[in-house]
């Protein structure tokens, strides 16, 4: 998966079986699900993304990821894979079913406090290195113009 210029996700396959399709906002009245593809940036291994859906990534983390769970999950991926407690409530859960899976995912799932919380972080971090991209293009354009030649002084 890759984020285009606009921000939005674009699925990349090599496989001859591949579907395109696009989703709009999932979260609505009629649909309040958003089992969307999230990207596994612990899977990358050269120009192969792993790509999963946000409903399945506790698993896929639990059973490829378990020795970074532990505070080196990326914050991106950690945010993406968040449900908020409004979702589960518009998908009809019970509250004791709710309960029962937070207890037994603690480790990654968050309040919702701790989501906004760490949505700014990201929000933060990326536009730090979004200003330290255009500060280094910057400087690499001027690199190849080297300093006036100065007169010596007679003396």
């Amino acid at each position: 998966m890759a984020i285009s210029k606009g921000g939005s996700r674009v699925i990349e396959s090599n496989c001859q079986y591949q579907h395109s399709f696009r989703y709009g906002a999932a979260v609505g009245k009629k649909s309040p699900c958003t089992n969307v593809p999230v990207h596994c940036p612990h899977c990358d291994s050269g120009s192969h993304k792993l790509t999963i859906w946000k409903y399945n990534a506790l698993g896929h983390i639990r059973t490829v990821h378990l020795d970074i769970i532990s505070g080196g999950l990326d914050k991106a991926l950690r945010l993406d894979i968040q449900i908020t407690r409004q979702e589960e409530k518009k998908m009809d859960l019970t509250p004791e079913s709710i309960e029962e899976f937070r207890a037994t995912e603690r480790s990654l799932l968050l309040s919702d406090a701790e989501i906004s919380s760490l949505k700014l972080e990201v929000e933060a971090e990326a536009s730090l290195l979004k200003k330290s991209n255009k500060c280094n293009r910057r400087t690499s354009d001027i690199s190849h113009i080297s300093a006036a030649p100065t007169k010596k002084k007679k003396g």
